[in-house]
């Protein structure tokens, strides 16, 4: 059990660490197309240790945590450090709490459609 939490930190922590750090500089560096370069070579080799590879262990029958948590959690830790306030928490907690109630909504609406699938797969066997 400790390994999977440290593999799990770890997988967050190195995701958080190298968006956080290095995606601003190059969309300023490079414009739009820094933009994509930086999810091309941050996100997809993330994605394979985090996922493909299971740093980020998820259970089966569990709820899917995904490293774009720590990404957010990584940003928002960052200007929390930067600027040496709460005060921006308070800004930005509006669009935190849209966030989560879109990802509420989207997590619930995905069960159905989920389920919708199997069940059309299933009368299709019959």
């Amino acid at each position: 059990m400790l390994i999977k939490i440290v593999r799990t930190f770890l997988g967050c922590f190195l995701t958080g660490l190298i968006v956080q750090s290095a995606w601003v500089a190059l969309v300023e560096a490079y414009g739009l197309i820094g933009g994509w370069f930086a999810a091309f070579i941050i996100i997809s080799p993330m994605w394979f240790l985090n996922h493909y590879l299971g740093l980020i262990e998820n259970e089966k029958d569990g709820a899917w945590i995904d490293m774009a948590i720590g990404i957010a959690v990584a940003g928002l830790v960052r200007d929390l450090f930067k600027i040496h306030s709460f005060s921006f928490a308070f800004k930005v907690l509006p669009v935190l709490l849209a966030v989560i109630a879109g990802g509420i909504v989207g997590g619930y609406l995905a069960v159905f459609v989920k389920q919708g699938m199997a069940k059309e797969t299933e009368e299709e066997k019959i």
